[in-house]
């Protein structure tokens, strides 16, 4: 993983994730940057959601409260949960 990056190019384009976090731990959210570096952006409590604008080319992690790996994430818009059972990525359907 330590050469993934996010980018933009001429496919690039606007993305919503929805993330939810059902685990009674604190899940981070961070993106991977161009250079490759990881960027805290938020930090969902136990219980919580966020809406996260972003684009389709750019990495995004979620880490549990140790900093492990839960997913890794980058594409269309989505809704992404973490719930003791596991997690789950729905992408969001394209409307025409």
């Amino acid at each position: 993983m330590d050469d993934v990056k996010s980018f933009n190019d001429d496919k690039t384009v606007n993305a919503t994730l929805h993330i939810q976090n059902a685990t009674q731990g604190q899940v981070q959210l961070v993106w991977i940057t161009f250079d490759g570096q990881e960027n805290l952006y938020n930090v969902l409590d136990p219980e919580a959601s966020v809406h996260q604008e972003t684009f389709s080319t750019h990495v995004w992690r979620l880490k549990n409260e140790d900093g492990a790996l839960l997913l890794q994430y980058s594409g269309p818009s989505a809704h992404l949960l973490i719930s003791p059972e596991g997690l789950s990525v729905r992408v969001n359907p394209v409307s025409s």
